[in-house]
C-alpha cells in the first residue's frame, strides 16, 4: 500500500499542495528533505517550468507538487483549455536543482 501525506499551502487566493511519500505512518525523511529544498526555491522552478514553451497559449496554474524517488514533480493545469502536465526537477551532483523537463 502506497501512502502520502499531504499539506496545503496558501497565500491569499493563490495556493497549491505538496504531496511526500510516507513510510510506516510517518513523511519519509527523505522526503521530507526534497520537499523542504524544494519549497525553499520553489518560486524560481515555477518560473522555469512556466518559461518551457508549449504548443498551447495557456494560462497555467500549479496544482499541487509530488515528492518522491529523488524528484520533484510540479503538477500545473491550463485555465484556457483543458490540459494538464507535470513538469520534473531533480537535484545533480553539485545539489542544483536540473529541469528534467515535461513529463
Amino acid at each position: 500500500l502506497d501512502c502520502t501525506a499531504s499539506a496545503e499551502l496558501t497565500c491569499g487566493e493563490l495556493g497549491f499542495e505538496i504531496y511526500l511519500p510516507v513510510q510506516g505512518g510517518v513523511a519519509s525523511p527523505d522526503g521530507v528533505r526534497l520537499a523542504r529544498e524544494a519549497l525553499a526555491r520553489i518560486v524560481d522552478l515555477d518560473d522555469i517550468a512556466r518559461a518551457i514553451e508549449d504548443s498551447i497559449e495557456s494560462d497555467e496554474e500549479l496544482a499541487y507538487v509530488t515528492v518522491g524517488d529523488g524528484e520533484v514533480a510540479m503538477h500545473y493545469y491550463a485555465t484556457t483549455v483543458n490540459s494538464e502536465w507535470d513538469v520534473v526537477f531533480r537535484r545533480d551532483g553539485s545539489g542544483r536543482w536540473i529541469c528534467d523537463g515535461i513529463r
